[in-house]
């Protein structure tokens, strides 16, 4: 290898490894399994399968793969998948998978209506108008956030999500009655940068028909990336059992309560 491409591998960022793992025949940057041609030319998995000759050099495809070019793509940084949206990080292939299911500039899904047959897929910032436009009942506009269940069954289990447009940001709440466990459970995940979360709490403020007792319970919002049986199993959330949730409803039916959003001090 002459000098000149000596000095060429050596750039600090590594761009130039990047345009050698390029797959002539989708430009991505190549991943393992790399596969190659009879005469050591390099394709990416994805596209191999469609191929019937080399695009470079017309030979034969085999299945042997380039395990030089997967060494080398172990060695460099690629750009994150988000990049066309916004996002500047540069990974290794090793991190990758970890980055892009917490980029805050990746794809959501419909967050409150995806299992009832909602289709909707877009940025973080696309979220707000997708709501006001297709589901505008699930957006709650306040920092003081009212529920009320005017017939509350504690033995029907039910699931629950809307939208919090508050303290200038997009939180998602969630509630799961589990009446199996004779439980309550809430909470309220940030939508963005994992590391914002925890600026924010949600406070739970229940009083009883009387107004003789009341109960008021704060948690640190979660990240939207965290898993939601993780949460729950973990305790980090609002959680209230049947005995107590009685104590809060009216003839046994009516349910009222409010969550209060808030920037951490």
């Amino acid at each position: 290898m002459s000098s000149e491409n000596m000095a060429s591998l050596s750039l600090e960022d590594g761009r130039s490894i990047v345009n050698l793992l390029e797959c002539p025949v989708c430009l991505s940057t190549m991943k393992p399994p790399i596969f190659q041609c009879q005469n050591g030319h390099s394709v990416c998995s994805e596209c191999k399968p469609g191929l019937q000759k080399c695009p470079t050099c017309r030979g034969a495809l085999i299945d042997t793969r380039n395990l030089l070019a997967e060494e080398l793509a172990y060695k460099v940084i690629y750009p994150c998948k988000n990049t066309v949206r916004g996002c500047c990080e540069k990974v290794s292939l090793e991190d990758m998978k970890k980055h892009e299911t917490a980029c805050p500039h990746r794809k959501y899904e419909c967050l409150v209506a995806k299992e009832n047959g909602c289709a909707w897929t877009g940025c973080r910032s696309d979220i707000l108008r997708h709501m006001e436009e297709k589901h505008d009942k699930y957006i709650y506009r306040s920092d003081l956030c009212s529920f009320k269940y005017e017939e509350f069954n504690f033995l029907q289990e039910c699931k629950f999500s809307c939208i919090f447009s508050s303290c200038g940001e997009i939180f998602w709440f969630r509630s799961k009655r589990d009446p199996e466990k004779r439980k309550l459970y809430e909470v309220v995940q940030y939508i963005g940068p994992k590391e914002n979360a925890s600026k924010y709490a949600y406070e739970h403020r229940l009083v009883s028909p009387s107004g003789d007792q009341k109960l008021t319970f704060i948690n640190v919002v979660k990240s939207d990336t965290d898993e939601l049986k993780n949460i729950y199993e973990m305790r980090k959330c609002f959680i209230i059992d049947y005995d107590t949730l009685e104590i809060f409803t009216q003839n046994g039916k009516t349910f009222e309560y409010k969550i209060k959003m808030c920037r951490q001090k």
